[in-house]
């Protein structure tokens, strides 16, 4: 089974992507212009596309792909039960 984002939500000016395996990432909203000066109506209006590997939010025309949170090594375990 590959990687992919199961669910996201916003806290404090931070995003946080849960994943398949259980782990998150999050990253600063202030990176992401159109989602930081967002709503958060606006922000929970996403959808999952490519079977969790892209975040889409229409009415933003923003799209934002798990590998480029990867590769800007934001990955940190948060395992369930550990």
């Amino acid at each position: 089974m590959s990687l992919s984002i199961t669910n996201i939500y916003f806290k404090n000016g931070i995003i946080v992507l849960h994943l398949s395996n259980g782990s998150s990432l999050q990253d600063d909203l202030n990176k992401f212009p159109k989602l930081f000066n967002a709503t958060q109506d606006e922000l929970n209006k996403y959808e999952l596309w490519d079977n969790g590997k892209w975040i889409h939010w229409e009415n933003l025309n923003e799209d934002l792909g798990l590998e480029g949170f990867l590769s800007n090594d934001l990955y940190f375990t948060d395992q369930k039960g550990s």
